[in-house]
């Protein structure tokens, strides 16, 4: 059976030591989609008006192959361990919901990186 309750997966937690939830966030417009994500949101944290990119991949998509998962999580580990590294995307926060995984990173504008390179 797919696992989609709260407790899915325990390497799914909070990261930096922040407890945030996917009702933490006022999402703005959708700024990408394809690929493991479902949807990639711009969004507004409510307590501090920092904007973010939070990447939204459904569960049961991600249980449905074999490699999915691992990749995912590999995905989740190399995120962690570079988070203060000049030239990756800084993850803010990773959490999950009922249905999906999410990873809110910073926001960068101008597009993605596939397009301008």
């Amino acid at each position: 059976a797919l696992p989609l309750s709260s407790s899915w997966n325990p390497q799914v937690k909070q990261v930096r030591g922040v407890d945030d939830d996917y009702e933490d966030f006022d999402k703005i417009k959708i700024i990408g989609k394809g690929g493991f994500a479902e949807k990639v949101y711009l969004a507004r944290k409510k307590d501090t008006g920092s904007l973010y990119a939070i990447k939204t991949m459904s569960k049961q998509f991600i249980m449905e192959e074999q490699g999915r998962y691992e990749q995912v999580f590999g995905e989740l580990k190399v995120m962690q361990r570079l988070n203060n590294h000049p030239f990756v995307i800084r993850l803010f926060s990773a959490f999950h919901s009922e249905e999906y995984l999410h990873f809110a990173v910073d926001f960068c504008s101008g597009g993605e990186l596939f397009y301008l390179l």
